[in-house]
């Protein structure tokens, strides 16, 4: 209750809130003998608001308000240590953010099985929150191919797929807690 109120208000309309259960799962780094962690995701939809650096980092700060009022002081912990709380913003919409606090979508989300598990939880029973309704018509033809050409850099292949997910994805926000 206490993060959806903290969403509710900072958004300051309506959301809805979809909720994996909480998963326990090993820690990863850190101290050897540090309890398993339990993680969750919520995926926010409904939000009006335009992703934009000063909101993310508005919510920021409020998700580590939520993480002091549950003991959490990230200037005297270990790096990869146990916590009361860890309360990560994992992506706005479409927002790509480098910013010295956070940065957007959260680098490594899809290297962390603890994150993408209840990701993928939170998003079943939706109508899929970040995918829009696709009815395809099986007499249609096929669309033509894109013309193949060979990309040279990452960046070159993140616009392109961008480009590409751009026209079928509408991505809501994501944000996940690890209890421990």
């Amino acid at each position: 209750p206490l993060l959806a109120a903290a969403l509710q208000d900072w958004a300051d309309d309506s959301l809805v809130l979809h909720w994996s259960p909480l998963i326990s799962t090993e820690p990863v780094g850190g101290p050897a003998d540090q309890p398993a962690y339990l993680n969750a995701v919520v995926l926010v939809q409904g939000l009006a608001l335009v992703p934009a650096e000063p909101l993310a980092l508005e919510l920021l700060q409020r998700l580590h308000g939520l993480e002091r009022r549950f003991g959490r002081e990230r200037s005297q912990e270990q790096r990869c240590g146990p916590r009361s709380l860890d309360l990560d913003l994992l992506f706005w919409g479409e927002l790509r953010l480098e910013h010295p606090d956070l940065m957007l979508p959260h680098p490594r989300m899809h290297l962390r099985s603890f994150v993408l598990q209840p990701l993928l939880q939170a998003m079943q029973g939706t109508h899929p929150p970040c995918w829009r309704p696709f009815t395809p018509d099986p007499m249609a033809p096929l669309p033509a191919p894109e013309p193949f050409e060979l990309l040279d850099t990452v960046e070159a292949v993140d616009a392109r797929k961008i480009r590409f997910e751009r026209n079928r994805i509408k991505l809501p926000m994501g944000v996940e807690a690890t209890f421990g």
